[in-house]
């Protein structure tokens, strides 16, 4: 639910977005591009949503420690996000399924400027399989951001 502080920064016309990643959270292009995009819009607000997908390393992972090992993955990026000096108004960790996430994100907290995901490259990352920014594209009327991470996930 969107709160009171929240809904009166978005009147004021400091612009809100919604930043979709979870493995790629800490990577330099998405912090490069919400700087950019905190450099064009003073006062830009970012609400850090982090589905709790199984990690893709680990044959059977129940729904508790995926949301253990998101809740893990918010901390480090909050930390990083604070040292690059990139300002989150909010973190929450979602349903597994990005779309869903972003779906139920969208219905509760509809005041967004825009909606940047944060994916790892083509061929790699299982939400581009799943189409997510075409479907995000979609869904919503507002612009959508698609970073894509300079790196592949480490197998460790």
């Amino acid at each position: 639910m969107i709160s009171f502080r929240e809904s009166h920064l978005n009147r004021l016309g400091m612009p809100r977005y919604l930043v979709i990643a979870y493995q790629t959270a800490e990577n330099p292009a998405l912090l490069q591009k919400l700087k950019e995009l905190a450099e064009a819009a003073e006062g830009a607000r970012f609400v850090l949503l982090v589905p709790a997908t199984a990690s893709q390393h680990l044959k059977m992972v129940s729904v508790r420690e995926s949301e253990v090992l998101a809740q893990e993955a918010v901390e480090r990026a909050r930390r990083r996000f604070h040292d690059e000096g990139i300002e989150l108004a909010q973190v929450r960790v979602s349903d597994p399924n990005p779309i869903v996430a972003a779906t139920q994100e969208l219905a509760d907290a509809p005041r967004y400027d825009g909606i940047v995901v944060s994916t790892f490259p083509p061929g790699v990352s299982r939400w581009l399989k799943m189409d997510i920014v075409s479907r995000l594209e979609r869904m919503s009327s507002i612009p959508v951001t698609h970073v894509v991470a300079d790196s592949e996930p480490d197998e460790s």
